[in-house]
This record gives C-alpha cells, structure tokens and sequence, in this order.
C-alpha cells in the first residue's frame, strides 16, 4: 500500500511534517482528525508525484467577546 505524508502549514513554504499514513482515504482521514484536534492548515502529499491531494483547515478559536458568551450561554 502507498504512503502518504501529512504536513500542516501549506505547501506554499511553511509546511511542518505530522506523520506518513499508508493509504490515500486514511491519509485524508488522520488529516482530517488532525485539523479538529488543531487549528491551522493541513495536507496530504504525494512525494511519488509531488502533489498535494487534500487539503483542509481546522478549527480556529475565537476570542470572548461578549457576543459569542452570550450566544454559549443558551
């Protein structure tokens, strides 16, 4: 089975590697935990052809407002 590399940042020159998985759909699967898990850019690339196959971002946190307290109150 081929393996894929998981990076977050974006291939554009910020990337950090995470892990290899084996297999392109649990590839995108650990990609994907790992982005609700963490905020911030990730991706699944392919070092056999050098393309990037799925990208997602995660969550980001936003700061308290009184706003948004109100709205996590109800």
């Amino acid at each position: 089975m081929k393996t894929f590399d998981i990076f977050s940042g974006t291939a554009e020159g910020d990337a950090m590697w995470q892990c290899a998985v084996e297999g392109l759909a649990e590839a995108v699967s650990a990609m994907k935990n790992l982005a609700n898990k963490n905020s911030g850019s990730y991706f699944v690339y392919d070092t056999e052809n050098a393309k990037v196959l799925a990208a997602v971002v995660g969550p980001t946190l936003q700061p308290e407002t009184p706003a948004n307290r109100e709205s996590n109150a109800a």
